[in-house]
Parts: structure tokens; sequence; C-alpha cells
């Protein structure tokens, strides 16, 4: 109760002083709304305009703009285009392409801008198997606009709620049901008389699609080993558009992603590993860009050089150069290579993030999406080449005006074995110097995530509770090379917690103002996992919470979907290395807690089955350690109810508010 006066009285501060400040500040929780995001530059064929996926607080009207506009390439908004906000445009640049429910109806639609129409082109059928964070069920259009292909299930679908369950396969369940063993083929509609053709048959799956200039293959990425449950050796295969013949481009025993045609036809880029073993989830390994001719033979690898994890490829249009984004000591940047190979150089770089692009090749020009610490993201553009960055849009002003935030502070430090390790720190927002405040130290998930630059709403949102935030990225975290993400392979809970209470330990140091006696931790996934880690291990934090977490590494294996997940981080079977997972395994160690715990699961969470949260909290509840377990029916991994989010969120505040009392005053 004290806590919530507390916060009235402040918010009552604010209202007062609004006349006398002409940039008066509210606090995030009040002016999170003025916060917008911007996805999906994509720029015109004739590269005369481009369009953005908008949804942003309009500070005239008072609401939020939402749906596709298209801007001047000096980023002059020109208005409204339709009210999608993902979508392809026509080789014409006259009609958008999306996917979704429109009227009714489930499938492809075709919005004519000119007319303001809409035509559904197709229906689609989604099959729940996961395929993997990196596969893309996507669409494209013919270079001649013709035509669209696209990916959609076959068969009939089985394992319902009700059905009684034969299994046969080892990947009979999805992220959160059980399979309907269905098989994702391609598909062509043609657009003048509606004819559908499917142009792949079989027991396989098929998905991110690319067309090739010439109109006559499709590439795709297929897993046509004799046990792709038991494997993730995907490949790039080709399908004749008119006689559906496949053929295979690359026989490798790693992972392949994303193909995408050069303008000139004659090579494939791609995205792709060389490990044998490898993981849907989060593999340890960097993809680095190859490149392969489009027929077949040997390919190339483009980035190894900069030793840093490749995403989202392009092409020039003159099939001269390649871009791409790699994340590096926590900014995400853009980067390029010619394609022939050679230096890779840094085209967008500094503390940002920079995630989405789009090329404008025939006027010299790179659009891109960055935010930072201090801006959840606005449009900015350059010279291809990185120079001349500018910003084009103040979507954000809003919001960076009127919010009081909490400033991250970056730091490094030297970790127990030498190894240099990136954190950083955030302050509670009514700090004051020479008093005390309880601290979180937030774990990310992966184990192969990666905390970076950026407005986090949740920190934010413990800030303004009264707490400070630590977090840091410790070995196995990537965009530090790829030995770094190998640091945490065959060692969870070693190098990495070591990590962490180092990082702990500098943080303490160095700030006076953090009270070492009111210490909390959180993290999710893996994060969860490491946070049952931690308080097994030492009982220096006062408060934990616990989202889908790991407890137990052996059931997990056969629990999950991911049971390579355990295989790559610990290479070998379970009954090869069951003393190291046993070992490792939080539930070996639950004695030792004396934490208070919360604990957060969804119910249909079938990437960390919610058993492994229940190990812990019977446990726990056995041993009279002070502990909540919290279940979301119908929710998985990551929830997607707006209501359940907002419980959650507000749950773990709660917690921390009740155990490290963020409104008392401790003096230096």
């Amino acid at each position: 109760m004290k806590l919530i006066q507390k916060y009235l009285v402040y918010v009552l501060l604010i209202i007062l002083a609004l006349p006398l400040y002409s940039k008066a500040q509210v606090s995030f929780s009040r002016g999170a709304d003025y916060m917008g995001s911007i996805r999906n530059i994509v720029v015109s064929p004739d590269e005369e305009y481009f369009y953005a996926g908008l949804n942003v607080f309009n500070d005239s009207s008072r609401r939020r703009t939402s749906g596709t506009y298209k801007f001047s390439l000096e980023g002059k908004e020109l208005g409204p285009a339709f009210s999608q906000r993902s979508y392809i445009i026509s080789p014409d640049g006259e009609k958008m392409l999306f996917k979704g429910n429109h009227r009714g109806m489930y499938g492809l639609w075709m919005y004519s801008i000119s007319s303001n129409d809409y035509k559904f082109i197709a229906e689609v059928t989604e099959s729940n198997a996961f395929l993997g964070h990196r596969a893309n069920r996507n669409y494209i259009w013919s270079p001649d606009g013709r035509q669209v292909a696209y990916c959609s299930a076959t068969g009939v679908r089985e394992n319902r709620p009700e059905d009684i369950k034969e299994i046969s396969r080892i990947l009979f369940k999805t992220r959160t049901a059980y399979s309907d063993n269905r098989k994702t083929h391609i598909f062509v509609v043609d657009l003048e008389n509606g004819n559908i053709r499917q142009l792949t048959f079989g027991n396989y799956d098929e998905h991110s699609l690319s067309w090739s200039p010439d109109g006559n293959s499709i590439a795709f990425i297929s897993n046509r080993t004799l046990d792709p449950d038991n494997n993730h050796n995907n490949d790039i295969w080709t399908v004749d558009t008119g006689s559906g013949k496949i053929k295979q481009i690359t026989d490798s025993p790693g992972t392949e992603f994303t193909p995408k045609f050069s303008p000139d036809g004659k090579h494939l880029a791609f995205l792709g590993g060389t490990r044998p073993i490898n993981t849907k989830d989060s593999p340890p390994e960097n993809n680095q860009l190859w490149i392969i001719p489009a027929k077949g033979g040997e390919p190339v690898d483009l980035t190894s050089k900069i030793d840093r994890r490749i995403s989202n490829h392009n092409w020039t249009k003159d099939s001269n150069w390649l871009y791409f984004t790699a994340n590096n000591k926590g900014g995400t940047h853009i980067y390029r290579v010619p394609s022939r190979g050679g230096k890779v150089e840094t085209v967008v770089g500094g503390k940002l993030r920079a995630r989405t692009y789009a090329l404008c090749s025939s006027k010299d020009r790179i659009f891109y999406i960055r935010s930072d610490d201090t801006d959840p993201g606005e449009i900015w553009s350059a010279s291809l080449d990185g120079k001349s960055q500018k910003q084009l849009t103040n979507y954000q002003d809003k919001f960076k005006n009127s919010v009081k935030l909490s400033m991250p502070e970056t730091f490094w430090f030297e970790s127990f074995d030498g190894t240099t390790i990136q954190g950083w720190l955030m302050k509670p927002i009514d700090f004051q110097a020479g008093s005390k405040f309880p601290l979180i130290l937030t774990i990310h998930g992966g184990p192969h995530g990666a905390y970076g630059y950026g407005v986090s709403s949740r920190n934010q949102n413990f800030a303004e509770a009264g707490f400070g935030v630590l977090y840091i990225n410790p070995r196995g975290s990537t965009g530090y090379g790829q030995e770094f993400a190998d640091g945490s392979i065959n060692d969870w809970g070693g190098g990495d917690y070591k990590d962490l209470m180092a990082g702990v330990d500098y943080a303490i140091k160095n700030n006076t103002w953090i009270d070492a006696e009111r210490l909390g931790v959180m993290g999710g996934s893996y994060g969860g996992y490491m946070t049952n880690w931690v308080i097994t291990q030492t009982t220096r934090f006062k408060a934990a919470v616990s989202s889908a977490s790991l407890s137990n590494l052996i059931s997990f294996y056969s629990n999950s979907l991911y049971h390579l997940l355990i295989e790559t981080e610990f290479p070998g079977k379970p009954w090869e290395n069951y003393d190291l997972l046993w070992d490792r395994s939080p539930v070996k160690h639950i004695a030792n807690v004396a934490t208070p715990t919360l604990f957060i699961h969804g119910e249909a969470d079938h990437d960390v089955p919610i058993t492994q949260a229940e190990d812990m909290f019977v446990m726990m509840k056995k041993l009279g350690v002070e502990t909540v377990f919290v279940r979301y029916p119908g929710e998985g991994h990551g929830f997607r109810n707006q209501s359940n989010r907002r419980d959650r969120d507000r749950r773990t505040i709660e917690w921390f508010v009740r155990f490290l009392e963020p409104d008392k005053i401790v003096r230096n």
C-alpha cells in the first residue's frame, strides 16, 4: 500500500508541474502508448518511393496510426496505402499480396492500389508442424507478376485434442499441440484464370521459396533425409515450374536456410553452417552467408572472416553485392560483401540496432529502421556504402520528449578466467545519490540469445517500480564470435553462471547505490533454467521469478520438442552423457534452495514442458521454501494473450516488491 501511495503522489506532482515545464515527463507506464513501432520497409519496383508498416502515436489526433503507409525517398509521408502491415508488392508496383483472415476467409489476398479493391487468390491450409524458427512458409510473385507461388499443407488432419493418438514418430509434438501430420508443399496459382497447381509432393515439408528471374524454377528448403524428425539436415532444392522436376542444389552435413536467387539468375545466396548436429531452437553455430551456382556446384562462404552470426541477406540489383545484418557486441549492424568474395564492409554500425532494411540500388540508397537506448525506432537512410546517414521520420518524438526513462549504461568486466564480458546497468527512476536500491538480474534465453541496445518495456517497468536492473551477455551469447558462442557447450551452469555472478560482483563493487542484501534474479526459457540453477547454487538472491524454465535436462530431452538441443549443447545422447546432464540439472541440487521463487509457465508449452516447472515447485514445497506456481491455460512458450502477458508482468513486479521492498529507504 505504501508503494502505491508513493506512486500516486509522484503522479500527482507530475500533473501539478505540467503548466511549469514545456517538456514535462511522465512515467513509462503512463507514456507507453506513445512508443510506436515501424517495420517491413519495402521499396517500390521502380524505386521512386517506399512503403513501411506503422503502428505509431499521432499527436494531433491523439490516436494510434496503424497500417502500411507510402513515403517519398526523402521520408515524406504520402498517405496510407492499405490496412495490412505484412505484405509483398507486385513486380509492376500496382498490387499488394498478403496472407491472413480477411472478410471471413483465410488465405492469400491481393489488394489493388489504384482501385482500392481486394481479391481472394487462394485458400491456404497451415500445418502445425514446427519447421524451425528460420523456416519461412512464404508466398512470392513470379517475375512477370502473373503467378504466385505459396506454401500450403496437404493431407488429413490427425491428432485432434479429442482423438485417441497412436504415436509412431519422434516429433509427435508441435509447439503447443500434437502434430497434425500434414506436409507443407509448394503451390502456384495463375492470377488470370485462378487455376492452382501443386508443384511438390511426398512425405516432405518445403518452405522458404525464391523464384528464379527467368521464371523457370523455384528454390526452396527441404529435409529429404530418411529420418527428418531425427536431424535438421536442411538442403536447398529447386523445382521446375513447368515440369515439376526436382533438383538438389546443396548436399552438406550442415543446415541451410533462406535461399535467394541473384537478380541475374546465376547464383543462389543462402545462410548455413557446417556442423552435422544442429537444432531448430538456438544453435551454437553462427550462420554464415554462402553463395552457390544456381544449377549446383561448390558453395563459397563469404562471411566467416567477420566471425559473427549472419541474418537477413539481400542482393543489389546488379548482383554485385550482398547485404546482411549481424549482432555485434550488443548492436545489430548492416554489412555488405562483394558477391565474388572479398572484404566485408560495415554499412551501419554503432550502439544501435538496425534489423530491418531495404535497398534502393538505382538511387544509391538504403533505408533502415534504427533503434537505440532512447529511441524505439525511426526510419533512416544512407548511401549504399553507409555514408550520408540521415533520419527521415520522427514518430517517436512524443515518446522521447514525454516519457522519463532509465538510461542503460553498458560496461565490460573480466570474468573468472579473464574472459571479457559485456553487461548493462539501469538505475531506478527515482534514483537519489546516497541511498541504496534493490537490484534485479535478468537473464536472457537461448542459451545463444543476446541482450543489446534498445528500449526494453520490461526493464523500464522495473526501474519505475524502484529497482535497478542488471543484464549481461555471458559466454554462449551471440555477437562476440564463434568461440564465445561455443562457451556454454557441455557447460550449462558452468562458465555462464560464473560470468553472471562475476557481473553481479562487479556491479556491486562499482556502484555503491546497489543494496547487496536486496538482490533478485529472473529469466525465461534458458534464462529460466539459469534462474533455477542460480537459486540451487547460491542464497545471495532474496527473490526469483522463473518463467518457462528447465530443471531436469534428462527428462527435458525426451519431453520437449527440442531433443536435438540437448544433443547439440551436450554432444551425444543422454545415456552417453548422463552424469554431466544430471549434474547440470537444477533438481539434483534442489536441497540447496532457500530463495522464494515464483514459477510462471504456459500449460501448452512443448518447447519447455510445464513438468519442468512442476518438478521445481513440488520439491521446493516439500522443502518448505516459499514458492508460488502460476499456470496459464492454452499458452505456449511465448504468451499470445495480451491479458495473460499483463497478468504475468504484474505478478512478476509484485513478487519482487514483496521480497525486495523497493520503497524501503537505505542510506549509504
